[in-house]
């Protein structure tokens, strides 16, 4: 949080541009914790894996965990 109490995201280091498509999956990339299913398994990164990502964050916020 910054000095005014506002959530800050950071850490994008595995992001890419909306028209990138990725042809493999990143093995041993990011964190485990924010991994979506489909990547544990081998399959190729998606949006949704983002997403499952995303919303990984923003339930540890609203949850405080």
């Amino acid at each position: 949080m910054d000095a005014y109490g506002v959530a800050m995201l950071i850490d994008f280091g595995l992001s890419k541009p909306g028209s990138t498509l990725t042809s493999t999956p990143l093995a041993g990339a990011g964190s485990l914790r924010w991994t979506a299913p489909e990547l544990i398994d081998g399959k190729s990164k998606e949006r949704s894996s983002d997403v499952y990502a995303f919303s990984i964050a923003v339930y540890e916020v609203r949850s405080g965990g």
